[in-house]
């Protein structure tokens, strides 16, 4: 994400970045030319449920920037955009990033029932959802029996000289 946000043209797009937490070792990799906001939200865990007020700090931040399209890349900021933009009734365009297999997270979650039904509430919002995989994507239109209108396959590839070139530094634990 942060390489996207860095390399986006600043003559077609005014770049806005929304945060949860505008801290860790990758803040400090986001160019400053990049307008921030820190929306204060401690860091969450998919296996509990979404906090509303974490909706609508975020539906709050959206309207204020009124955005054309909004990026997410975290299956519980997808969620959170997609809720934000319905109860904020927002024009902008979202395009999300499923990074996990979800029936196996739901597999997992006792709040499972409640996640799967949002998620259909939802998912439809997002103008474009995209995968990193095939398979990701099969697992959302045949295990959990959700359509997807607009899909993408964007594969993530492996930049091999970079990490070749961090196995070869010093490593201390």
């Amino acid at each position: 994400m942060i390489h996207l946000v860095n390399n986006l043209s600043r003559e077609l797009f005014d770049i806005h970045l929304l945060l949860l937490k505008s801290d860790g070792e990758y803040f400090n990799l986001i160019r400053k030319d990049i307008t921030i906001t820190d929306l204060n939200i401690r860091p969450f865990q998919l296996n509990k449920p979404i906090n509303p007020v974490w909706v609508w700090r975020l539906g709050q931040a959206l309207k204020c920037i009124q955005p054309e399209i909004i990026f997410s890349t975290m299956g519980s900021t997808n969620f959170m955009c997609t809720l934000a933009k319905k109860m904020m009734n927002l024009k902008a365009r979202i395009v999300i990033r499923e990074a996990g297999i979800l029936s196996h997270h739901l597999a997992e979650d006792h709040w499972a029932g409640i996640k799967k039904m949002f998620y259909k509430m939802c998912l439809p919002g997002a103008h474009v959802i995209t995968f990193p995989s095939q398979a990701m994507a099969d697992d959302l239109e045949h295990d959990l029996n959700f359509k997807v209108k607009m899909k993408r396959v964007i594969p993530n590839f492996l930049d091999n000289e970079y990490l070749d070139a961090k196995l070869k530094e010093p490593w201390a634990p």
